[in-house]
């Protein structure tokens, strides 16, 4: 038995090794190789054969491979045969379990099938129930929408008195209620917005009724709203605002009358500023052969639009902001909810702030439009912009009088007032400019030529001065200015006295800078002799023109401005002062040099020692004290008088009385008396010996030089 086994297994070695050798020398045979190549081609092939010429040959080669391989196969098989079997045998396997399986599936559609038909019936049953149940549902819904549709109208009919399309008019049940009334058409309103409710018979043959009563309430709120902003009546607006409120239309309805409330400002702007309507109005304006009107006839109708339109947008604002006033104060009675909250939403700015952004953005607009338009309208604003500003602020001072509340917001804001004067800035920054031109031209006409301004120019000047200042703060306009109108005692514009107090301070600085320019330097200036010098006496002229100046500047205009104008304008009048004094100090420092000179003579031998005269004999002042007395008084007469333009002498004294009426020379001339005084003091202290006559004549010295000084200085 073994010994068949392992001779079974020998020749199965062999066989595969013969195999193995002959499968190598099938692969290795050069006939059979092109068959085993992946892109073989038959048709290829049998084309080079033929072309060869050996196609016999080939034929024969190809048998002998033929033959090789069905060998080959053979051998196979035969080796693999225990194999095979196995695997026919588990295909037997396989084809048995699968014909259970299709009788097990069979077994199981069946049920299933069986299964189905049992339950769809029921199926059926219950999706038919369940499509009736919902639109049953459905109709009962509509039905409840639509009786509450036509309960909510016959309770509309009790509130509202209808004219039917008949002409047949019905009065309301009760006393008509258009906030009911208004509450009522939104509820019905809800409701009929599904279209169903809409297309039901009953509800469809109430709608013309419904359609009338919301025109009628609507239009009974519009009339009671506009009533109650003309005659700002808090009953009518409140009345107005619960019909809105009740229709869910306030915020909406608030809105669009801000908009008809910035349309009317605009309209009223423009009307005012309309070049074209100005133009046509003025013409033909008297009996007979009328003239053609001239340019200040435009201007004036301009203000007079301007001085109208006031009234307009004064009625404007305050509407909004009794609009306002009644939505804080009103309240829903079911809901309790205030009706600003429900027009302005939390964080948001008030009713009255967004109307007054929106109230300067279009006075802003149609100024910028009258200044880039040049013509007459620009001209009268730019010139009378003063009196432009007048009218703002006196605008914005009778809101704010007016809506003065307590616990009200006002209708202006707290930056209300500078948010409506920048849309004014294009004509401010205009008239500021032409202001500064108008003074730097009466500046420049004093130096004309070169020559030196006389008194009486400077007088001028101080005039054209003040009528500039007084053409700023005319309250009349333009063509109404007098110098009597310079003062600021009425004006509560604290920015109008800035803008009128910059360019002065600068034309104040130019005019210092001009004197400083023209006034010789040198030591010859300095020198006090018999008289004046042509150089000094020019440069008196000079120093005066600055006195004049400042003196009427400090006393007509600085003291009629606002402490913000004052610390505009003071340092202009400090620098004409210093450069004044600057000037006219050398002077009065060499003299007072000369003098102490004078003074120091007392310590002298023999002024002050005892002759042997009698103490009642001393009744003369001592001889440095009388030519003190002559120089004081020459100086007085030669120089000081001319810095004054004060005419002869023996007028310096009372002409400085007090000093402050020309602070400029007084302050010099009261400098160099108290330096006098103090220097006469300290030297006289020192004068040893002293005798009692020299005592007497010490006193008879201090008397002279207190005259002296009170007839030469002040």
């Amino acid at each position: 038995m073994g010994a068949d086994n392992n001779d079974t297994a020998a020749d199965a070695v062999a066989a595969e090794a013969a195999a193995a050798a002959l499968s190598a020398a099938l692969v290795a045979d050069p006939t059979l190789a092109p068959f085993l190549q992946p892109g073989y081609d038959a048709a290829a092939y049998a084309s080079g054969v033929l072309r060869s010429g050996s196609a016999a040959s080939c034929t024969l080669q190809l048998n002998t491979g033929l033959g090789a391989l069905d060998a080959e196969l053979r051998a196979e098989v035969v080796a693999q045969y225990d194999q095979l079997l196995e695997a026919v045998a588990s295909l037997r396997d396989t084809e048995r379990a699968l014909g259970d399986i299709k009788l097990g599936a069979g077994a199981l559609r069946a049920s299933a099938a069986r299964v189905g038909a049992e339950l769809a019936e029921p199926h059926r049953q219950l999706v038919e129930r369940t499509r009736q149940l919902r639109n049953l549902s459905a109709v009962v819904d509509l039905l409840r929408r639509s009786v509450r549709a036509l309960k909510l109208a016959a309770k509309l009919r009790d509130h509202v008195d209808d004219e039917g399309d008949g002409g047949t008019a019905t009065k309301a049940a009760v006393r008509p209620d258009a906030a009911k009334a208004a509450q009522l058409l939104a509820e019905i309103g809800v409701l009929l917005v599904d279209t169903d409710v809409a297309r039901v018979e009953a509800v469809a043959a109430q709608r013309p009724f419904i359609d009338r009563a919301a025109i009628k309430v609507r239009a009974q709120a519009e009339a009671s709203l506009r009533s109650g902003m003309e005659t700002l009546s808090q009953a009518e607006v409140g009345q107005a605002l619960q019909i809105f409120f009740n229709s869910g239309e306030l915020a909406g309805v608030v809105q669009e009358l801000a908009r008809r409330y910035t349309v009317q400002v605009s309209q009223t702007a423009a009307n005012a500023l309309d070049a074209t309507s100005i133009a046509s109005g003025t013409k033909g304006g008297g009996a007979g052969r009328g003239k053609a009107p001239s340019t200040s006839q435009w201007r004036e109708e301009v203000w007079q639009r301007l001085t109208a339109s006031m009234d307009d947008m004064y009625a404007a604002v305050v509407a909004m902001w009794h609009l306002q006033r009644v939505a804080a104060k009103k309240r829903d009675p079911i809901s309790h909810a205030c009706f600003l909250d429900v027009i302005v939403e939390e964080g948001q700015s008030t009713l009255t702030e967004r109307f007054w952004k929106a109230f300067t953005d279009v006075i802003a607009q149609h100024m910028a439009n009258a200044f880039r338009t040049s013509g007459f309208i620009k001209d009268a604003l730019v010139e009378g912009y003063p009196r432009l500003a007048t009218l703002f602020d006196g605008l914005i001072d009778r809101l704010e009088r007016d809506t003065e509340v307590r616990g009200v917001a006002p209708a202006v804001p707290v930056n209300g007032r500078a948010m409506l004067f920048h849309a004014l800035a294009p004509f401010r920054d205009a008239f500021a400019q032409a202001s500064a031109e108008r003074y730097e031209s009466a500046v420049g006409s004093l130096f004309a030529r070169g020559a030196v301004p006389t008194r009486g120019a400077a007088l001028k000047l101080c005039a054209a001065l003040r009528t500039e200042v007084a053409r700023a703060n005319s309250k009349a306009g333009v063509g109404a200015v007098s110098a009597a109108a310079s003062t600021y005692a009425s004006s509560t514009d604290a920015d109008m006295a800035v803008l009128v107090a910059s360019p002065l301070s600068q034309a104040l600085y130019q005019l210092a800078e001009r004197v400083e320019y023209h006034i010789t330097t040198g030591p010859e200036t300095k020198q006090v002799t018999a008289a004046p010098s042509s150089t000094q006496q020019r440069n008196f002229n000079l120093c005066g023109l600055l006195a004049d100046v400042h003196k009427d500047v400090a006393m007509h205009v600085l003291t009629q401005l606002p402490a913000e104008a004052v610390a505009v304008l003071s340092p202009a009048l400090q620098n004409m002062f210093a450069a004044g004094t600057d000037n006219l100090n050398p002077i009065f420092r060499a003299m007072a040099q000369r003098l102490e000179e004078t003074l120091l003579t007392m310590h002298d031998p023999g002024v002050y020692v005892d002759d042997g005269a009698q103490v009642g004999a001393v009744t003369e002042p001592s001889t440095y004290m009388r030519n003190l007395r002559r120089q004081l008084q020459a100086f007085s007469t030669d120089f000081v008088s001319k810095m004054l333009s004060a005419g002869p002498v023996g007028s310096v004294a009372r002409t400085l009385s007090p000093p402050q009426k020309h602070p400029m020379v007084g302050k010099l001339v009261l400098k160099m008396a108290r330096r006098l005084c103090a220097f006469f003091v300290r030297h006289a202290a020192l004068v040893r010996p002293l005798g009692d006559a020299g005592r007497l004549r010490m006193a008879r010295d201090i008397a002279e030089l207190e005259a002296a000084i009170g007839e030469a200085l002040v």
